[in-house]
């Protein structure tokens, strides 16, 4: 949450009746008061923090929604089809209206990772230049086309975007000339920078942005940038040690201005009472109201320069302050009487077994791949290169189709192909031999742990699994259910080699024995911290067994124990 508001803004019903009443006036004021007093006694509170965590999350700086070439692509496709048009708003007199699409991998992350602004327009309405308000209110839809065609069936999706744009001028007529600039944007990457109780009083900077960490309150960050920094897309999280967000009342973090004299008051009485405050700034806000007309610096000549406050959910612990980078581009729309709205349209070239153009959908999971050989190959299904069993990759992408080798293939032999990244490269596999990583619901609860359990299988997003026109049957998989480590701290996942001595081992059904890692397709019910490593309970109406895990630097065993 991003409170913004200025003093002014409060005081708009005392400016605009004047002096004409002075018991409104009077009321006015004490609103602005307790509201501004409300809002910042909140800092200097003693906290009890009640939160949750997101155990999912992740650091927005370590994720890639997409990649260069494809936010590339995605903003040519969006310019090469936009068309504006002029018409009659819903609440305001007339808005700008922007359409245009995008190809089809961008599936996902578009109202969190996209932007479109306006940087300048010369519309004219009867030589008038049309004030248009920069930021737009965007809509995201969908078009699709599908069908059957020379024995093969095809599907397409995507997405398209409408945003319409304020005009604060009075439209008189019909007739417009001139043009619009554009700016469109994907976030690629972010500014980040932690912040803790020893940076107080040192002089920082993120983005180009410099500032100075006055203070660190309870579970807020008091930021000095100089400059009002209100308008900048600058966001707060903390985590505890496992990387885990807090989150408080389903918020995240909130941010809003302090002024100087308030926070010096506040640090000097934190218990500072609303009396107390009144009688200090009561002058203050009558003051401001006088002197209005001047400027918007009057605020800060009466009330001292402007903090920056960032207010975390939870006791701090691990806070960052991020902001997002973008990939841009700025284009010129000129206004045409009846513009051309473009639709997405499939693509003419039918698949063929020496031609399979690959189209993929965005995913963006972690996933291991296994298999007696892996091979690596390019979009045009060409091998690159074969690896070994178990590595551990980013998955990219999906075709909608399901093949075999070249073919397009619906049976159960078909499988989907994914697109992966692998040592800073993107190569294609074959879904049978990727298995999504998913965190176990249960962990072991002591504090001070980097150790986090995953399962790793294979999905029916990647294999077929009811044959199509077969009524329900079902298709059968050779496949693996291992139980995967991942260390917080270095990032990286590994497996858990399996002891086969025991008679419990000798006991287990011959499935789990397939692979030399450790592996269960029973439920979990609890995980223990022992020495050296973990007690893992499996229980469910079929079986019944507890393993041990053990850690030795950096590798893991496990030996069936009941």
């Amino acid at each position: 949450m991003n409170i913004k508001f200025t003093l002014l803004f409060l005081l708009v019903p005392v400016l605009s009746i004047g002096q004409e009443n002075d018991s409104d006036e009077i009321d006015e004021i004490e609103f602005a008061e307790k509201l501004t007093y409300s809002f910042s006694s909140e800092i200097f509170k003693d906290k009890a923090y009640e939160t949750d965590l997101d155990h999912d999350y992740t650091m927005p700086w370590k994720k890639t929604l997409y990649t260069e070439e494809q936010i590339e692509q995605a903003l040519d496709t969006l310019i090469k089809n936009a068309s504006i048009k002029i018409e009659k708003g819903s609440f305001s007199n007339h808005v700008l209206r922007f359409n245009s699409y995008f190809p089809e991998f961008i599936d996902e992350g578009l109202m969190e990772y996209f932007d479109l602004s306006i940087k300048k327009s010369t519309i004219i309405n009867r030589g008038v230049n049309l004030e248009i308000q920069e930021s737009g209110s965007s809509g995201y839809g969908s078009q699709s086309s599908s069908g059957y065609e020379n024995g093969i069936s095809f599907s397409h999706l995507w997405r398209t975007l409408n945003t319409s744009f304020n005009i604060k001028t009075t439209v008189t007529t019909e007739e417009y000339k001139g043009a619009v600039v554009f700016k469109s944007g994907f976030i690629n990457s972010y500014n980040y920078l932690k912040i803790s109780s020893a940076d107080i009083g040192k002089k920082m900077s993120i983005g180009g942005h410099e500032f100075t960490v006055v203070d660190i309150i309870h579970n807020s960050v008091i930021l000095d940038f100089g400059v009002d920094a209100e308008d900048l897309e600058l966001k707060f999280v903390n985590l505890n040690q496992k990387g885990e967000r807090f989150i408080s009342s389903g918020s995240t973090f909130s941010s809003q201005t302090l002024f100087e004299d308030t926070y010096k008051l506040f640090k000097n009485n934190p218990k500072l009472t609303f009396e107390a405050y009144k009688k200090e700034f009561h002058t203050r806000y009558v003051a401001l109201i006088e002197n209005a007309e001047k400027n918007t610096e009057v605020e800060e000549n009466i009330f001292g320069k402007k903090y920056r406050v960032f207010t975390a959910s939870g006791k701090l612990m691990n806070a960052y302050l991020y902001e997002p980078k973008y990939t841009s581009k700025e284009f010129k729309i000129i206004w045409e009487e009846n513009p051309i709205e473009h639709t997405p349209k499939a693509p003419k070239v039918i698949p063929t077994e020496s031609n399979p153009m690959l189209q993929f959908r965005t995913e963006n999971e972690d996933a291991v791949l296994i298999g007696d050989t892996i091979a690596l190959l390019d979009t045009d299904l060409n091998l690159i290169k074969t690896i070994e069993t178990g590595v551990f990759v980013k998955s990219l992408g999906i075709t909608s189709t399901f093949y075999n080798k070249k073919k397009l293939d619906e049976t159960c032999d078909g499988y989907k192909y994914i697109k992966i990244a692998y040592e800073g490269k993107e190569y294609v596999v074959a879904g049978k031999n990727v298995f999504k990583l998913k965190k176990l619901e249960i962990q072991a609860q002591e504090n001070g742990s980097d150790i986090e359990f995953f399962s790793a299988s294979s999905t029916d997003d990647y294999l077929q699994n009811i044959l199509p026109g077969a009524g329900f049957n079902f298709c059968e998989h050779t496949t693996f259910s291992p139980i995967i480590i991942h260390n917080v701290k270095s990032g990286k996942y590994s497996f858990i080699a399996l002891i086969e001595e025991g008679d419990v081992y000798h006991e287990i059904s011959s499935e789990l024995k397939k692979a030399n890692f450790f592996q269960s397709e029973t439920s979990l019910k609890s995980i223990e911290l022992v020495k050296n490593g973990f007690t893992l309970d499996f229980k469910d109406n079929l079986a019944s067994f507890k393993v041990l895990v053990m850690q030795k630097n950096n590798s893991f065993t496990a030996k069936y124990i009941e």
